[in-house]
């Protein structure tokens, strides 16, 4: 795994047990290690702390833990947080659920298929990037739709060159146009990049 300065120096911060308060402090705890573009941190930052009642979250795609940890700040009074990879993150996961542990926060670092995660409880707020293809996205939609209010998800590349997005991804971006259209989801919050979230219920 590459950027291995990045990531032990994130695991050291871990294991403070700090929970950052401010979004500037969040982000730079997790320089190289998160897989959110600032703007786009930012962006879900505020949605989280404008709801102010997440108190149950779930996240598809663990990555290195960055954007994981920055959703656990955001939503200051989260009781619980599911996080599903399909693979594990050594070193990172365990400092993960030490640091969730030591502020209190209930936990599932799930291993494996997201298409095998079936949601066992209500969340607020539901956070899709796992497998970047329509049907992967397809697949993650079908299985969490009913069981959050909040949806939200990355490598939404709807702005052409104006995203400034290394790839697009046409199927990702299709499968979720098209299922808030289905359902009338309305976007909310003010988009920072290639994020986007929902209100579902």
């Amino acid at each position: 795994m590459k950027r291995g300065k990045e990531i032990k120096k994130f695991i050291e911060y871990l294991a403070t047990g700090k929970r950052p308060d401010t979004f500037e402090e969040c982000y730079a705890a997790t320089d190289g290690v998160n897989g959110f573009y600032p703007q786009e941190a930012k962006a879900i930052w505020d949605i989280i702390r404008e709801d102010g009642k997440v108190e149950f979250m779930a996240e598809i795609g663990r990555n290195r833990g960055g954007g994981l940890f920055t959703l656990c700040c955001a939503a200051t009074n989260l009781k619980f947080v599911r996080s599903v990879d399909i693979a594990a993150i050594p070193g990172i996961d365990e400092a993960l659920a030490d640091w969730l542990q030591a502020n209190k926060i209930g936990h599932n670092l799930q291993i494996c298929d997201s298409r095998d995660a079936k949601p066992e409880l209500q969340y607020d707020f539901v956070y899709i990037d796992g497998e970047h293809t329509g049907e992967g996205v397809k697949a993650d939609i079908n299985n969490w739709r009913e069981h959050t209010r909040l949806l939200g998800f990355h490598d939404f590349a709807n702005r052409g060159s104006k995203n400034k997005h290394k790839r697009v991804f046409k199927d990702v971006v299709r499968e979720i146009s098209y299922a808030a259209n289905l359902h009338g989801w309305p976007s909310i919050g003010i988009r920072g990049r290639s994020e986007i979230v929902y209100r579902v219920k």
